[in-house]
């Protein structure tokens, strides 16, 4: 049920950037108080169903509270939807590789009900290789905005193709391991 939400939420992205002529929809970063309503997944629900059946993951131990909130279980992508992230590719049309790209990932159990709709992935491999304790660091502020494990060995994604697979933990920490940073899109 969690992966065809998402990729439902996916190609609600999708339809939304084939109708702002590639544009990412923009996350709470770039909204004032009081503009809850225009955050990525209201944006987005135009293109779907119904926003409500699909925005909470089943298996989110904070579901209930995320809906009642008008909160969802997933997290964009900060990489596609803030512009000012080093890195960023916030139009579709300029992804060079739409099969590596990340949207969406799943929100970490530890974030609660606040209002966080996008993670902060320009931060999580901040640090240099031979800091000590990099590692635990970098795995530290990836938790603090996804949750890695939601479905035993991993948690869904979605990529910028549409597509939903289960990324497993052991992978991540393999990139975290490399210092590779996974959620920047791959740059021409």
């Amino acid at each position: 049920k969690c992966s065809s939400n998402m990729r439902k939420v996916g190609l609600g992205v999708l339809h939304f950037a084939d109708t702002t002529r590639g544009n990412m929809p923009v996350s709470a970063h770039q909204l004032l108080p009081g503009e809850e309503k225009k955050a990525w997944i209201y944006t987005v629900a135009t293109f779907l169903e119904d926003v409500d059946s699909i925005r909470i993951c089943p298996d989110d131990p904070n579901g209930r509270a995320r809906l009642n909130a008008k909160l969802t279980s997933y997290i964009l992508n900060s990489y596609i939807c803030i512009r000012e992230d080093v890195g960023a590719v916030t139009n579709i049309n300029k992804m060079s590789e739409k099969t590596k790209t990340f949207l969406a990932l799943e929100t970490s159990d530890s974030i609660g009900t606040s209002h966080a709709d996008h993670t902060h992935g320009v931060n999580w491999f901040k640090d240099d290789m031979a800091r000590p304790n990099r590692v635990n660091r970098t795995w530290s502020r990836i938790r603090e905005d996804v949750q890695t494990n939601r479905h035993g060995p991993g948690s869904h994604v979605v990529y910028a193709d549409g597509r939903v697979e289960l990324l497993e933990e052991s992978r991540i920490d393999d990139w975290v391991q490399q210092n590779f940073n996974f959620p920047r899109p791959p740059q021409l």
